[in-house]
């Protein structure tokens, strides 16, 4: 099964997939789904009955200058360890508008939803206004789940980190801040700075080696009248670790590596806050060196060398426009079948060098090209809304997601070829919008949009009814299907 990513924003949703066996006479599949309501639920994915619901919690918001209120519950995919039959999720909750939130993580029974244990992840606050909040998935592995911090729209302050966490006995092991350094402990000058969000919608990534890689934010280099004490503003949105594709340690003790992929010179005038927010994607094609992919809002997707990250990018491919800052969020997809990286294009606003679809790279160990452009669906610039994330099946198709005006459209694509399946048509047309991957097991495929539906799709003759879809996040936590017609 591909892996797969939760979404950001006033209304996340996440979703993954387990096998279980006692919730049902036979084995079949258990979803795993959570919202900005701050519930997790777990589903029956063959009938969409709801097994169980665990709130978590809700942390409000108020974005710089007051220009929207929001709110954040449960933002990223859940982990689940098969061993434990169990699930890490990152949770996020307060008691008034801006107040400094507790970012938790929580072990939950797979079965029942029961809390096992949690942590919250949040150091003691450094001012009375910061406002920090998690939507990334969890990430597990060693013994250790591994969970990024950030803001919500850079309310000010907030302390970028990623921390570790020891498993199951829920109790921290390290955090590492990425900017904040007040004391100097890394020796790179004090650094009472705000920033550096670790928020790309998969979390953190974890190399061949057990090393922590991921994307990192902007700094607030706003005038100090928007921060509070102790907080200063940085130099510039990129001053220290903001902006990287940074590298750490196992224990996220330790830099291994960093590199800014955004050029400076496209920074001033409307290019701002182009964090680097996409989770990193680690590839070793046969006979080649591991390799990463990235992607920033700047629209760039850079690819690198992971032994040689500090000497800057391999490639780079411009997929939105600079300015247009949420227009590329996300991060690409990998086939191992195929060998191949695909990627979304949000837009052919320039300085976009394609149609928007999507195009596959061929990562040539260390000298990548393009192998197909595949063009479909409308332009997102007019939306203003960007492409989901694609993800490529084992079965050599890639499914990628659209805006199409009052929705979104699932779309799917011969991962060898680009050449578009369903005779040139969607798979599938959701009533919100798509910013997350399907899930991918077999023959089954689950879609969740932005407005909390969920969608199954399969090609299972058992199920010849299975398109479908439900409401992943109704308040009423109503069980009930809406068949779908068949193309």
């Amino acid at each position: 099964m591909e892996r797969p990513v939760g979404c950001g924003g006033p209304t996340p949703t996440a979703n993954t997939w387990a096998h279980e066996e006692p919730l049902h006479p036979r084995p079949h599949g258990v979803l795993f789904v959570g919202g900005g309501s701050g519930n997790v639920y777990g589903y029956d994915a063959l009938s969409g009955a709801l097994l169980w619901t665990q709130n978590l919690g809700q942390e409000t918001y108020t974005c710089s200058g007051g220009s929207r209120t929001g709110y954040f519950g449960i933002g990223g995919t859940v982990a689940y360890d098969s061993t434990s039959k169990s699930l890490y999720v990152m949770g996020n909750a307060n008691t008034s508008l801006n107040a400094y939130g507790n970012n938790t993580l929580s072990h939950l029974d797979a079965a029942t939803g029961h809390i096992l244990g949690q942590v919250n992840v949040s150091p003691s606050a450094a001012g009375p206004t910061e406002f920090d909040v998690s939507h990334t998935s969890v990430a597990l592995n060693n013994g250790l789940a591994y969970v990024g911090i950030g803001s919500a729209c850079d309310a000010s302050s907030w302390r970028g980190r990623v921390v570790a966490v020891n498993v199951p006995t829920m109790t921290i092991a390290n955090t590492f801040l990425t900017l904040w350094d007040p004391q100097n402990a890394r020796g790179a000058g004090a650094q009472a700075w705000a920033g550096g969000s670790i928020w790309g919608w998969g979390g953190v990534s974890l190399d061949f080696g057990g090393n922590v890689l991921t994307g990192v934010g902007n700094a607030d280099d706003r005038p100090t009248a928007r921060l509070s004490s102790p907080f200063v503003s940085a130099p510039t949105e990129y001053s220290g670790y903001a902006e990287t594709l940074l590298e750490l340690t196992a224990n996220v003790a330790t830099v291994v590596t960093a590199h800014h992929p955004i050029p400076a010179s496209i920074y001033g005038g409307v290019s701002t806050d182009l964090d680097v927010q996409g989770t990193p994607l680690i590839v070793q094609p046969p006979g080649c060196s591991p390799m990463v992919a990235l992607q920033a809002k700047s629209g760039t997707l850079s690819i690198y060398n992971e032994s040689q990250i500090n000497t800057g990018w391999t490639a780079q491919y411009q997929l939105a426009p600079s300015q247009w800052e949420d227009a590329y969020l996300g991060e690409p997809a990998y086939s191992r079948a195929t060998g191949l990286i695909y990627a979304d294009v949000a837009t052919s606003v320039a300085p976009s060098l394609f149609a928007p679809g999507l195009i596959a790279i061929n990562p040539g160990c260390g000298n990548p090209s393009v192998t197909w452009h595949a063009s479909f669906g409308t332009d997102s610039s007019g939306a203003g809304i960007p492409r989901a994330i694609p993800a490529a099946s084992a079965g050599g198709v890639v499914f990628a997601g659209s805006v199409n005006g009052t929705g979104g459209s699932v779309w799917a694509i011969n991962a060898s070829t680009g050449a578009i399946l369903n005779g040139g048509k969607p798979l599938l047309q959701t009533s919100g919008n798509l910013r997350v991957p399907p899930t991918i097991d077999g023959n089954w495929v689950f879609v969740l949009d932005n407005s909390g539906n969920m969608y199954g799709l399969t090609i299972d003759p058992g199920y010849p009814t299975i398109h479908a879809k439900r409401r992943a996040n109704d308040s009423r936590q109503r069980t009930y299907w809406e068949p779908l017609p068949h193309d």
